[in-house]
């Protein structure tokens, strides 16, 4: 058994929970480039000097800590290059003061944490994604990913560009408005990985539907039945998602 533990950033905390299977704590500061999936009024008014500590004192004790960049909706800004500006030096600050885990609630936002180079082994390490919080877990997406064929991706990126630009300019006034959504999809896997990557996670995709030519479509995601000890124990970890948490 292996416990995640939300954390109060009480250094008696970390103390108390020496001799139980913890592998983890979890929390974030009250305000930050990204926000979290609660309302920051909800959260203790912790300073970054104390985070880092805090940090220090779990790791000291072998525990692990997971910060979340598990906001619902960033509005945008993680698309803008300030956006990402701040988010780039969120994460390579927490990167320095060890904490070796980050919940993401964005596939963009996955992607910015993944592929920036201020660190690349806690990029590729410690992203965590959605765990599973039952016996059996369901889960159906909007795919966007792209196909196998290079030439299909680009005709695909042409056409979600005139598209999204189309309805921009007859919403916004503006087609760049919405033109982050075929730029985006530049840095995304194919459809084939993306499928793979779901099946070693320990998904079966049982049901793909195609619209729009087959450039969207949705996904519905099964998992079969796990031991529910184990999942009950994933299932006390914060996630999306859907969740990033």
């Amino acid at each position: 058994m292996r416990l995640s533990v939300a954390t109060n950033f009480d250094p008696a905390l970390v103390d108390a929970l020496r001799g139980y299977p913890v592998v983890e704590l979890f929390g974030k500061l009250r305000e930050d480039a990204v926000g979290g999936g609660r309302a920051p009024y909800q959260l203790a008014p912790v300073s970054r000097s104390l985070l880092a500590a805090h940090v220090r004192h779990a790791r000291a004790a072998g525990i692990s800590f997971n910060y979340l960049l598990n906001a619902s909706c960033l509005g945008n800004r993680e698309i803008t290059r300030a956006g990402q500006a701040e988010i780039e030096d969120l994460c390579g600050w927490l990167c320095g003061i060890g904490v070796e885990t980050v919940t993401v609630s964005s596939p963009f936002l996955l992607r910015i944490v993944k592929t920036r180079r201020w660190c690349h082994d806690f990029a590729a390490k410690a992203v965590r994604v959605d765990p599973e919080a039952s016996r059996r877990a369901l889960a159906a997406f909007l795919d966007f990913s792209n196909p196998a064929s290079p030439h299909l991706r680009y005709l695909q990126f042409l056409l979600l560009r005139s598209w999204c630009g189309l309805w921009g300019l007859l919403l916004h006034g503006t087609p760049e408005i919405h033109g982050y959504v075929a730029e985006s999809l530049r840095g995304f896997p194919c459809r084939n990985r993306m499928q793979e990557i779901f099946r070693e996670q320990g998904f079966d995709v049982s049901t793909e539907l195609r619209f729009f030519l087959g450039i969207t479509g949705i996904l519905v995601l099964r998992k079969p039945e796990v031991d529910p000890c184990e999942a009950s124990c994933r299932g006390a970890r914060r996630g999306i998602i859907p969740a990033p948490s």
